[in-house]
């Protein structure tokens, strides 16, 4: 979770960005202006959320954001998502088996899982059910958005890898 000040200082350079793309890679834009990545941002922080939702859409994607797993799974119902973004610790339920949930039943979609759990046994965990990366709080907006492009490019722009 952000402290209040590391929000605030975040909230200041997504409303620069805003102006001037200032930090994003030029490629970033150009990539994005071919048609948007849809991002389903699942966070129970609601700050953490807003943060993200905000620097995603000023990257150019296009983002919601939901608050649990019920959320995600509606979310997913009723709209595509190409990527999502997925915290571990939601609560109610473990992100874990989110993840591998989610890989069962949504198996072209991208994980990005952001968490702070970081122990190395954490992360081979979340790579092994699914996650395409696995991003430790807190992590710089431009990290992410680059993260995003990349995934998106990969898996959905240029179609499935096949291996011979």
């Amino acid at each position: 979770m952000l402290r209040r000040m590391e929000v605030h200082s975040t909230l200041a350079l997504v409303h620069k960005l805003q102006s001037t793309h200032n930090g994003f890679p030029a490629d970033v834009m150009e990539t994005i202006a071919s048609g948007p990545a849809e991002v389903l941002v699942v966070e129970d922080d609601e700050n953490t959320r807003a943060l993200v939702v905000s620097a995603l859409q000023v990257g150019g994607f296009g983002c919601r954001g939901v608050a649990d797993s019920a959320g995600m799974r509606a979310a997913l119902a009723s709209a595509d998502a190409h990527i999502v973004l997925l915290d571990l610790n939601l609560g109610e339920e473990d992100g874990l088996d989110l993840a591998r949930e989610l890989r069962d039943t949504h198996p072209r979609v991208g994980l990005v899982i952001m968490t702070v759990r970081g122990l190395v046994e954490e992360r081979i965990e979340g790579l092994a059910r699914g996650a395409d990366a696995y991003l430790i709080k807190p992590v710089d907006m431009r990290e992410l958005v680059v993260v995003i492009r990349n995934l998106y490019q990969r898996q959905f722009a240029q179609g499935p890898l096949v291996f011979q």
